[in-house]
């Protein structure tokens, strides 16, 4: 729209914006992303997903604590990590800053702080799953309770529950329950059970068997992980086996292993 006007004699024009609804208005620049605001989500992010994976982790295998028992450094580098990543992404998101108040080139620095606390980032996130994996695959020494009851027809028998978990589904639980004659001679099988982990790697194996007759020094009650059974001095209870070739086979057998141990006195006759 123009507006004319005379002004000391003299005819002027002066152009005015048109508005109304036929014309749209002028829009407002969008402000510019704070980068540091950036970095903040991406922190909070990373938090995030490591304390779920901890939770998630933990109710599957038993907590959080047991992750920190199991391997602590690793966790903690973890948290140190995506802690150095934001500082650095937050240091390289200043240095256009930094260059205008101390009128230095320090340009080449952003993009070498920006790969390097996405590299941090990256690798402390691996670093916290791999402790959360590393927590979820380990066997826990079996438990083993047991005890000595007294039987209906006034004999004496040993009662007792294993258990354990984290198992591979391939992974046993060896259970035995074995005499110590008095005479030195070869222990005396009195219970043996094998037995594999449920879905979820858990095992819990409740036994009772009758006490023999005889004169015994001691009853022992051994729970293992393995493939075979051992005695309360973790040595192979190579006598439980029948079979020769079975055992020159398992002479030079190596595992790893976990074991519980339960001895007794030999039972009063009162």
């Amino acid at each position: 729209m123009n507006i004319s006007s005379t002004l000391g004699g003299r005819p002027t024009t002066v152009a005015v914006p048109a508005s109304g609804p036929g014309r749209a208005a002028t829009k407002k620049p969008k402000p510019p992303k704070d980068p540091t605001a950036e970095w903040a989500r991406v922190l909070s992010t990373g938090f995030v997903l490591v304390t779920g994976l901890l939770t998630a982790v933990g109710g599957y295998t038993g907590g959080i604590g047991r992750i920190l028992r199991n391997d602590p450094w690793r966790l903690a580098l973890a948290m140190i990590g995506i802690g150095l990543a934001v500082a650095l992404g937050v240091v390289a998101t200043q240095i256009p800053r930094i260059n205008q108040r101390s009128k230095r080139e320090l340009s080449v620095w952003e993009p070498i702080l920006t790969i390097g606390a996405i590299v941090v980032f990256l690798a402390a996130m691996g670093s916290g799953i791999t402790a959360a994996a590393y927590s979820s695959t380990l066997k826990d020494r079996p438990s083993l309770s047991a005890h000595l009851v007294r039987t209906d027809a006034g004999g004496w028998s040993v009662r007792g529950e294993a258990a354990t978990s984290g198992l591979a589904s391939a992974d046993r639980l060896q259970i035995l329950v074995y005499g110590v004659p008095s005479d030195g001679g070869d222990p005396v099988r009195i219970y043996f059970a094998t037995t594999g982990p449920d879905p979820d790697g858990i095992v819990a194996e409740q036994f009772e068997a009758p006490l023999p007759d005889g004169a015994f020094d001691a009853f022992v009650a051994t729970a293992n992980t393995g493939t075979l059974p051992r005695d309360c001095a973790g040595n192979r209870a190579f006598y439980v086996q029948s079979d020769p070739a079975v055992l020159k086979e398992a002479e030079n057998f190596v595992e790893e292993w976990q074991n519980a141990c339960v001895t007794f006195a030999p039972p009063g006759d009162g």
